[in-house]
């Protein structure tokens, strides 16, 4: 109690002290005015019209609380020392509250405000803008669904309500549709929307926009119970796919092997052996192809020597990247017995280059597993492999 009427007794000789000093303050500052307005008329300087500035500026509305707060803080600084301590702790002035540290973007390299990065399982930093492209272009690209990073997929509630609600609709959309096997497409290239299971009826696909009707089998127009037509567009394309040596994956898309082993993973999930075109590990065929081998090793080496006068970066250290010696004169050789290269060391190498992934052209550096000799951009490295 006796706290009590010591902060009431010291808030009300607060309150009427400012009150005095204000008009005080007032009266001093009319004066001032006062004087200086006489001085300019004796000098011939007055304005002729309108009304005088200065007693103008010198009314103004009264605002207590800036003195107020500077009369509580006086009170605080004189506090005796012998003040009973809850007198202490309600007087006590508030410490400034410390700025909070930026953080970088792991894949644009901004410094970003703490509220607008997003930390992911594998600890790394996305801004809202890296995160929102990164779920556009997943849904666009179906290599990058579902979005992940570092192998670790990233939910959508990460955002916490930050996702427009359109995107978020489209997501699940796409979620539906790329989880579908043997997909049915609108026969109409002018729509080609997915058709999902549940318009699928027998042999016949309503499409949910235009509501034409596609066959499930050939994925061209219903023909009404009658044989499927030949599509003599694919047929070539299959035809040309046969002399290139390219495959078909179950899904319909054509694959082309360039370099690795014969373990295909389509953008649908399915695997299957580039040989003989049948599920992975259920066939006889060897693993590699090692005039293939060959042909990448060859391209490797080809581009040491320039690789090598590149300047190099050094990477980030939580990446465990390492900055490697010129390479020397032998060809580089790819681990033949190993499937799977798991990318954990990765090298910066300057200059302009081709991501091996996408195959965007970077101006200024590439990463390049030092493993497998795999060059690809950030994004690549993060979201794709």
């Amino acid at each position: 109690m006796a706290d009590n009427r010591v902060c009431r007794s010291i808030n009300r000789a607060v309150r009427q002290d400012a009150t005095a000093l204000e008009l005080f303050e007032d009266q001093e500052r009319q004066a001032r005015a006062d004087r200086e307005y006489a001085q300019r008329l004796q000098a011939g300087n007055a304005p002729r019209e309108g009304p005088r500035p200065d007693l103008q500026q010198s009314v103004k509305p009264k605002v207590p609380e800036p003195k107020q707060t500077t009369l509580k803080a006086v009170a605080v600084a004189q506090t005796p020392p012998n003040a009973p301590p809850s007198l202490q702790q309600a007087v006590k002035p508030k410490a400034p509250e410390a700025s909070q540290p930026m953080v970088q973007c792991t894949i644009c390299t901004n410094t970003c405000r703490p509220d607008h990065v997003v930390q992911l399982a594998c600890k790394h930093h996305y801004c809202k803008t890296c995160l929102t492209k990164l779920f556009r272009d997943s849904m666009k690209d179906e290599s990058l669904f579902p979005p992940r990073c570092c192998r670790l997929e990233i939910p959508i509630h990460v955002m916490q309500g930050s996702f427009p609600p359109e995107l978020v609709a489209e997501f699940y959309t796409k979620q539906l549709e790329f989880s579908t096997p043997n997909r049915t497409y609108c026969h109409r290239p002018t729509c080609s929307a997915f058709i999902p299971p549940s318009n699928i009826d027998w042999q016949v696909c309503v499409c949910p926009k235009c509501q034409s009707r596609t066959c499930v089998t050939c994925k061209g127009p219903y023909h009404f119970g009658k044989e499927c037509p030949k599509d003599e567009s694919m047929e070539r394309v299959l035809r040309l796919a046969g002399q290139r040596g390219w495959k078909q994956c179950p899904c319909g898309q054509i694959v082309e092997l360039r370099y690795g082993c014969n373990h295909i993973t389509c953008r649908c999930k399915s695997e299957f052996c580039y040989t003989c075109g049948k599920k992975w590990k259920t066939c006889e065929c060897p693993v590699w192809d090692e005039e293939r081998l060959l042909a990448h090793n060859e391209a490797i080496a080809g581009r040491r020597p320039q690789a090598a006068a590149q300047p190099r970066r050094q990477a980030q250290p939580r990446q465990h990247a390492q900055v490697r010696q010129p390479a020397p004169q032998q060809v580089p050789v790819y681990d033949y017995y190993n499937d799977h290269c798991t990318h954990e060391e990765w090298d910066v190498l300057g200059g302009s280059h081709e991501c091996e992934e996408c195959q965007d052209v970077l101006e200024h550096y590439i990463m390049e597993c030092m493993q497998c000799y795999l060059q690809v951009c950030k994004r690549c490295r993060w979201n794709r492999l």
